[in-house]
């Protein structure tokens, strides 16, 4: 009897310990890249890329190069498929049309193998007031949040990681001639660049 209660007390040591020992690496996993739950149902991509853009100036009947910083956030809600490890999402309606979002996680979620994201925006007179499409590739693991998975690149460098970008800018009033218009021009990847303030950040959670 006394053999098969020593047995039995060795038995639930060796599962505490593994309990343990699990949950300490349920921890380090939120901590790193690897712990935190792959339920996403919403996402955001911003970005701060420095630009060559062509600014013209409906008043002044002038078009003249300046240097833009393009500084743009999208957020979405949206589907995850494990079995893909993409995030997708559209949000068209009221004064965003041609929406599109894409996110696309390595095998391990550790990094974001590829990204795309488009979006319209109106006036109240129906016109578009800004077009901005992104797309790129390998965006470093930042954390883990109880809810969330972070991604972020930034500074020098920030730039080599975008495949292909538009920006298209227009005077937000009705009458179109309060504010200039601005687009990236030409639209090559050669006239955006970065500096240290540049970056990708792109959020995943619940």
């Amino acid at each position: 009897m006394r053999v098969r209660i020593a047995v039995l007390a060795v038995l639930l040591m060796a599962a505490v310990a593994l309990t343990g020992c699990d949950l300490i690496s349920q921890i380090i996993g939120e901590a790193t890249a690897g712990g935190a739950p792959s339920a996403f149902t919403a996402a955001r991509v911003a970005f701060s890329l420095l630009a060559n853009v062509a600014r013209s100036d409906a008043q002044a009947q002038s078009t003249v190069l300046e240097e833009k910083t393009l500084l743009i956030a999208f957020e979405a809600s949206g589907i995850y498929s494990a079995a893909t490890r993409t995030f997708t999402a559209t949000w068209d309606g009221g004064t965003f049309s041609e929406t599109f979002m894409s996110i696309r996680l390595d095998a391990t979620e550790t990094s974001v193998e590829a990204f795309e994201v488009r979006q319209a925006r109106d006036h109240a007179g129906g016109a578009w007031t800004q077009r901005v499409e992104i797309s790129g590739h390998d965006v470093p693991f930042l954390l883990n949040t109880a809810s969330s998975k972070q991604f972020l690149i930034e500074g020098p460098g920030t730039a080599a990681i975008v495949d292909s970008i538009d920006y298209r800018e227009w005077p937000s009033s009705v009458d179109g001639k309060a504010d200039p218009s601005y687009r990236l021009w030409p639209p090559q990847l050669e006239n955006i660049w970065d500096d240290e303030t540049s970056y990708v950040e792109i959020e995943l959670s619940q």
